[in-house]
């Protein structure tokens, strides 16, 4: 394999990579409503459980605020058992 061809796969990689955090970031908020309605909170209950103003569940849910690692895992936390 030449370095062009090695160059080349690794910027393919590089382009998949990025697609896929585009399509978890378009997911996340429909993935986390549905999650916490399956649990039975509501936004005002999971913000209190989280830590967090209401307003951020909110556009978090609605696609406004883009989900962040510490986000997900605040939320994760607040949705335990």
């Amino acid at each position: 394999m030449t370095n062009e061809q090695t160059i080349q796969e690794f910027l393919d990689a590089e382009k998949r990579l990025q697609e896929a955090r585009t399509r978890v970031a378009d997911l996340w908020p429909v993935f986390q409503q549905s999650l916490r309605q399956r649990k039975g909170y509501t936004q005002q209950q999971l913000a209190e459980r989280a830590g967090v103003d209401i307003s951020y569940i909110c556009r978090l849910e609605k696609g406004r605020r883009p989900s962040s690692d510490i986000a997900a895992k605040i939320l994760a936390i607040a949705l335990e058992d």
